[in-house]
């Protein structure tokens, strides 16, 4: 016990060795919060206070959940025993189980974003809506913020106030229509589908809450309000729950993430015990002096400056190049610099707020010969045949899975066009049946000639394999499935496709080992759920020494010895969007921008650059961030422009000292309002010169200047 003990700070030891009730753990970047969670599950199992398949440990992505069962095996042999998983494989793994008693059967099919888009593909097809006005990812995007908020179709139609809203409305309403008729899940239903079962089924939520004596969950500022639910009911049995996180690295509200679960914790567990981890072992005084000096300018937080025992390092090196090209060319210099004197380019990073930035860095990485990789580039999953040859799978595994019948019924290229596609379709809506069911109707349906042959051969193939698929590994599946359909000789009598066989011998090798890990008697209904739950961190390879490009978001939990963060430009870092639309987002770009500059351990280079912003039609200026950091931190050019000097001070008049300013309007409680971009609002809360504004779901309830040029009341 002891010796699990010795390694943790006065701090750490603290978090670790409280075990009841509620407990608060803020943990500043790179203060070991992992260590904390593994010693802490550890310290309870060890005590005796519960059994490993007694504590619940959730955490953000599916490597995350596997590293942190890894580190509690090391710890303890019996540590494997512990649920360590994502919300959304927890979920999966209860509906599983109980799916039959809110009317799903157990062998449910999960959707991805290409499924998703192919439901939505028939819905503008039948309201004659065109894809290029109404995005798919933007449709897809509302439907997930109305169905995280519990906004239900029927209620979205009703508070939709013109177009597009009502448009969306009728697009969310038909495309939950579909997956209810289809029985089949997104990512979000298996959240509100699993809370559904708790807050439904007495037995079945009586047993998770006894099961699970001592809960934990990890990165909490991103959790959601479904999410939340989900916990507090988890841990209504025992009442130990013990949640971890950094409100000051909160930087996900656009998938729906709420700071205010964290912030406010407490309010809701009045007997909170709050712990806070401030001792850096990442970063050198410098950098931590930088982020400091940066995220102090937030008003809306749990004060917590970052300390470190490192030496103070080198100051943080900043540059205003004289263009885009000239800021690229400066980066590769330094890149090169560094290379020269020892350092590793696997040890370098370039982040950047949005993934059009990468464009002139690689052009100039590639012009000086240095190579890189792009950090979350394809999921090796989402590739074409690799999806095509799940698809073949689901296919066998549920013949009503229409999706996947529409992905495969023409691939390879059989003649059944979208025309034959068409009329299949209508016989199965007619007649209230899947497409493959339509086939033995054939006739009945109207089709002819090679599209009539193609479809009943194509039948007859998957019908022989369901037949055979008892008899078969999955890996042996997978290919005879390949082979059957002619997928597979389809790629081999092309040369130029070759690297598509070899992404599926991957997948045919990943079988193997995904049966060696599981048992090699698992189903394919379970493989096929536990795979639709990766992401793109999962499966991302080392790539050998290059340097690392990525977005700053793609960036957060990662750390390199160096570290460049560029574009730090005004409407750039920070966006225009969140200067434009709202107080509370322009503090998020700031945590934004906090979390990419505590990645770097040893140096820290900031870099923007001047022109014309063709966009914008202006000047380009250093983003305010810069001029929030203390001049005495930073290396390199230190005189700062007029601009960058007073635009945070404008920026904070206009917040802190709001009721100095002569507004024209007023608003109370109750008025209705106009946004440019919100559309059409009602005032919920005003607070001196802020007001709080419900928008339409899409939108959701907005914190702003009651003087912000783009509102107006109505």
């Amino acid at each position: 016990m002891q010796e699990l003990l010795a390694v943790l700070n006065e701090q750490q030891y603290e978090a670790v060795t409280t075990t009841t009730g509620y407990v608060r753990v803020i943990a500043g970047a790179g203060s070991g919060k992992t260590r904390v969670l593994t010693h802490r599950i550890a310290y309870i199992i060890e005590q005796g206070l519960a059994r490993p398949w007694e504590v619940l440990a959730i955490t953000f992505t599916n490597k995350a959940a596997r590293e942190m069962k890894e580190r509690i095996s090391e710890l303890l042999p019996e540590g494997s025993d512990v649920w360590a998983s994502t919300y959304h494989a927890m979920c999966a793994r209860i509906l599983r189980v109980h799916a039959p008693a809110i009317g799903y059967p157990q062998n449910f099919i999960v959707i991805d974003s290409d499924d998703q888009k192919a439901v939505l593909k028939n819905i503008y097809a039948d309201l004659k809506l065109s894809a290029k006005d109404y995005k798919p990812a933007s449709v897809l995007s509302y439907i997930s913020n109305c169905k995280m908020a519990f906004i239900d179709p029927n209620q979205a139609k009703q508070t939709a106030y013109a177009q597009p809203e009502t448009e969306y409305a009728e697009i969310y309403f038909r495309y939950d229509a579909y997956l209810r008729k289809q029985q089949v899940f997104d990512f979000d239903d298996l959240i509100l589908k699993a809370l559904f079962l708790l807050q439904t089924q007495a037995d079945v939520r009586e047993k998770y809450q006894q099961r699970f004596k001592y809960i934990h969950v990890d990165e909490f500022q991103d959790t959601n309000e479904a999410q939340y639910e989900l916990v507090k009911i988890l841990s209504g049995g025992w009442n130990n729950l013990c949640i971890v996180g950094d409100p000051d690295q909160a930087i996900y509200s656009w998938r729906g993430a709420n700071d205010r679960l964290i912030l406010e914790f407490d309010r809701d567990f009045k007997e909170t015990k709050t712990i806070i981890l401030n001792q850096n072992y990442r970063s050198t005084a410098n950098i931590l002096s930088v982020a400091n000096s940066l995220i102090s300018h937030n008003p809306n937080r749990l004060k917590k400056d970052l300390q470190t025992v490192n030496d103070s390092g080198k100051y943080t090196y900043y540059h205003e190049a004289f263009n885009e090209e000239a800021e690229a060319r400066f980066v590769c210099e330094e890149i090169i610099d560094l290379a020269n004197n020892g350092i590793a380019k696997s040890q370098i990073a370039i982040l950047y707020r949005a993934n059009y930035l990468s464009r002139l860095m690689e052009i100039q990485l590639m012009n000086r010969g240095i190579p890189y990789q792009i950090y979350g580039g394809v999921n090796f999953y989402a590739r074409k045949e690799i999806k095509d040859a799940l698809s073949y799978l689901r296919l066998l595994n549920n013949q009503h899975d229409d999706i996947a019948f529409e992905r495969v019924v023409n691939e390879p290229k059989r003649g059944v066009g979208a025309a034959s596609i068409a009329k299949l379709q209508r016989y199965a809506n007619q007649f209230q049946c899947s497409l493959m069911k339509a086939i033995h109707e054939i006739e009945a349906v109207g089709l002819t000639g090679k599209a009539k042959k193609s479809l009943i051969e194509f039948h007859q193939v998957m019908q022989n394999l369901r037949n055979r698929q008892s008899k078969l590994t999955l890996d042996e599946l997978l290919w005879e499935t390949l082979e059957a359909t002619g997928y597979l000789e389809a790629l081999k009598a092309d040369d130029e496709e070759q690297a598509r066989v070899e992404n599926l011998e991957e997948l045919r090798k990943s079988m193997r080992s995904f049966m060696e890990q599981y048992d090699d008697e698992v189903t394919l209904d379970y493989y096929l759920q536990e795979i639709a739950l990766y992401t793109d961190q999962d499966t991302q390879a080392e790539n050998g020494n290059s340097v690392t490009l990525m977005t700053v978001h793609a960036a957060k939990g990662l750390e390199f010895p160096y570290v460049f963060v560029i574009g730090l430009n005004e409407r750039i870092f920070p966006s225009q969007r969140a200067i434009d639309e709202d107080v509370k987002n322009v503090e998020e770009e700031r945590r934004l921008a906090y979390v990419a500059f505590t990645r770097a351990q040893k140096r820290l280079y900031l870099t923007s650059a001047q022109g014309y912003d063709f966009i914008s039609s202006t000047q380009k200026q250093p983003s305010r961030f810069i001029s929030e950091i203390d001049e005495e931190l930073l290396d390199g050019q230190k005189k700062l422009s007029n601009y960058q000097k007073n635009i945070t001070k404008q920026f904070e008049n206009s917040n802190k000292d709001a009721t100095m300013i002569d507004t024209s309007q007023q608003l109370s409680k109750g008025d209705r309002v106009i946004h440019r971009k919100f559309g059409e609002g009602t005032v919920i809360s005003v607070e001196g010169q802020m007001a709080n504004i419900a928008f339409s779901p899409a939108h959701g309830v907005k914190k702003l200047l009651i003087n912000h040029p783009a509102l107006s009341k109505k």
